[in-house]
């Protein structure tokens, strides 16, 4: 319930232009005028106009206290703890996967052979559909 009535770090972003000139031209923050007015000061514009679409969105950021930065590093250590255990699942599917090959006494130069087989006939019925037999021998 509290989260619902909290507005949203980026409605500054949204529903302010067409989906496709969003697309067009990129999503850029409105600012409230006090906003561009503490950017003017700061950078010493002679009015809003000289406010350049990065300052627009690290005002942005900075007023809703988002360090990009910050969240960025935190994912990285996220991921790199997950990856671990992701990997180590994986191996457990291979093993159990080829485990099963195993017991089913499948053999693999066998399927390699029939695999070869297959790509030479799938080629050579790729080739004539491509040249008649008559251009190749001619």
């Amino acid at each position: 319930m509290e989260n619902e009535n909290k507005k949203s770090v980026f409605e500054g972003f949204t529903r302010k232009y067409a989906l496709n000139k969003t697309l067009r031209f990129s999503l850029v923050p409105v600012l409230t005028v006090s906003q561009e007015d503490s950017i003017v000061k700061e950078k010493g514009y002679q009015n809003k106009a000289q406010i350049r679409r990065q300052e627009k969105v690290e005002k942005f950021l900075v007023d809703n206290k988002q360090n990009i930065f910050e969240v960025d590093i935190e994912r990285k250590k996220r991921y790199r703890a997950l990856k671990y255990y992701l990997t180590e699942l994986h191996k457990l599917f291979i093993k159990d996967a080829l485990g099963k090959i195993k017991e089913l006494d499948i053999s693999f130069s066998d399927l390699f052979e029939r695999y070869k087989e297959f790509e030479k006939e799938k080629d050579d019925t790729k080739m004539n559909q491509i040249f008649p037999a008559a251009m190749l021998r001619g």
